[in-house]
């Protein structure tokens, strides 16, 4: 079951998807009830208590997506994988292989699922003047979406509802759309 980690990163990836151009309305127009986590049973999960933390450091005078940007950062930082707006790639890759652990369907994927966010996202530069590092959040967003994508089929619910979801992210919009915080 996706946590509140990712509930709260997801809302970003209509930015990270696009870059600030404006996402198509019908991306949230769904038949479906079903969400993401519906149709994928991911065994990435980090704890609510970090998250939860994160959250009530945050400041109520920051834009909201400010705050979710450096809720990103600040579990990074409580997980150890991030030092001065820097996440360490191997540090933050065994974190994600370690959640993921043996799982039949994810062990495999997860590392080349990690190494293709990690190269994608450290590739935007970033903006010194921000208060936190958005780099957190969008790799976090960007494996939760790339993981839905290639869903492996032992976890993956073949109903119409789930079937509408996958065919919402091919045709380019963003996780937001189909997640679970709707």
């Amino acid at each position: 079951m996706f946590n509140l980690w990712f509930i709260i990163l997801s809302l970003l990836v209509g930015y990270i998807s696009a870059h600030g151009a404006p996402v198509d309305p019908s991306c949230y127009e769904l038949k479906t009830s079903k969400r993401a986590d519906d149709c994928c049973k991911s065994p990435v999960e980090l704890g609510d208590d970090v998250t939860n933390s994160c959250i009530a450091k945050l400041d109520p005078t920051q834009t909201e997506h400010d705050q979710l940007i450096c809720v990103g950062e600040c579990i990074a930082q409580e997980s150890g994988v991030m030092k001065n707006r820097t996440v360490d790639k191997e540090a933050a890759k065994l974190l994600f292989v370690n959640l993921v652990g043996e799982d039949p369907n994810f062990a495999p994927l997860i590392g080349g699922v990690y190494d293709k966010c990690y190269d994608w996202v450290t590739a935007i530069p970033d903006h010194e003047k921000a208060k936190c590092s958005f780099v957190p959040a969008f790799l976090m967003t960007c494996i939760e979406t790339e993981l839905f994508k290639i869903c492996p089929p032992a976890v993956w619910d073949v109903s119409d509802g789930c079937v509408e979801l996958a065919g919402k992210l091919a045709k380019g919009c963003p996780f937001s759309a189909i997640d679970n915080k709707r």
